[in-house]
């Protein structure tokens, strides 16, 4: 998943995390959180054609999620679905709206969402009359922020939904990336219950302000703990370069 995936990234990652791992992605606003885990997606889906993985987005639609991924040149296969912002108040409308009011609790309906996708089945390429279930290899939540702020879960019950959250996913089997929008590193439940930690930031310095990269912890893991510039690269997408250290 990891390896071979964004240019750069081999210098990090010396071996992909086991399947069933989740991964939370942290960081503040425009370190490119939500590129970062889209074009690992994409590259590891563009080498398995036969694969799919989907991707909830609860802060945008498809389409400008979309359009914010080609504008750095990211590309998009058509075997990574995405379930946004608007299929999640479509589905809203079938649902009892009254239990949901009372319970302020959404997360069961974003499961819901998740697993029927994983649930589906998607049929063979090159063989129509065979259609057998299958699991994404991945998934994505984009973002427990804009999901804590739909549930307006009261503070005291977020560690207990987190690990019912956490619970459910790891149970599938499958590769899970959470983003998580923090102002700065602190002891968060999230954190205790994740597998991997990825932080992407932002470096001041007299040369200018650098995007880095950082692995924080990774279960299974043999990875890099030094902080690795991220960039986008002049032909689109994103690159990871050297260590920062490098270019202070």
């Amino acid at each position: 998943m990891f390896r071979d995936s964004i240019p750069g990234i081999n210098k990090i990652f010396d071996n992909d995390p086991p399947k069933g791992s989740i991964i939370l992605v942290t960081g503040s606003a425009g370190t490119l959180k939500s590129s970062f885990i889209f074009s690992l997606m994409s590259a590891y889906l563009s080498k398995h054609q036969n694969e799919f993985a989907v991707y909830t987005t609860l802060e945008e639609t498809k389409e400008n999620h979309l359009n914010n991924m080609q504008s750095i040149g990211i590309k998009y296969s058509d075997n990574l679905k995405i379930y946004d912002i608007a299929s999640f108040k479509s589905d809203i409308e079938f649902e009892d709206i009254n239990y949901y009011i009372h319970q302020k609790d959404y997360i069961d309906l974003v499961l819901r969402g998740v697993f029927k996708f994983i649930k589906r089945n998607i049929p063979e390429k090159g063989n129509r009359n065979i259609v057998p279930e299958k699991k994404p290899c991945c998934y994505a939540l984009d973002s427990l922020n804009a999901l804590y702020d739909l549930a307006k879960i009261d503070e005291k019950l977020i560690r207990q939904k987190a690990q019912e959250l956490f619970l459910n996913l790891r149970s599938s089997k499958i590769t899970n990336f959470i983003i998580l929008e923090t102002a700065k590193e602190s002891d968060l439940p999230e954190h205790y219950l994740a597998d991997g930690i990825i932080e992407l930031g932002m470096h001041k310095d007299p040369s200018g302000v650098k995007r880095y990269i950082q692995v924080k912890k990774m279960k299974a893991v043999k990875h890099s703990l030094d902080p690795f510039v991220i960039d986008i690269a002049k032909g689109g997408g994103l690159t990871i370069v050297n260590p920062l250290l490098d270019h202070r």
